[in-house]
């Protein structure tokens, strides 16, 4: 959907996790749907970083920045944004005490293939 360069740009009803939720597209995707929310925005340091689900954005994402182009660690066609050190030289968004690039995804179901919809009658 695009990248945040602040938290509070996310939804108010944002729900946190983090530890390996915040380098991983598939598991930031499974917390954000554990969660019933329709968005999630991912921030990346190392092996770790944050994750938030919402249901609702505050604005449309506006940065496109460096730090909106780092990888995921499970899925490398897919950003996971920056936080701290991982930002190198970019500065924090307006208002943000912390530096972070927030890659925010819709969470879409995948698609059930036809071989498994028949076996699971």
């Amino acid at each position: 959907m695009g990248c945040f360069d602040g938290e509070a740009q996310l939804g108010a009803d944002r729900q946190y996790m983090g530890g390996e939720y915040g380098s991983s597209i598939e598991l930031a995707r499974s917390f954000a749907k554990e969660l019933g929310m329709k968005y999630f925005a991912i921030s990346r340091t190392d092996s770790d970083g944050h994750v938030f689900a919402f249901n609702e954005m505050r604005s449309t994402p506006k940065s496109s920045d460096s730090g909106c182009d780092k990888p995921c660690l499970d899925n490398d066609n897919y950003k996971c944004g920056c936080a701290d050190e991982l930002c190198g030289s970019l500065k924090p968004g307006k208002g943000e005490a912390n530096v972070r690039r927030w890659s925010t995804y819709e969470v879409i179901p995948k698609k059930r293939s036809k071989r498994a919809s028949k076996t699971e009658l």
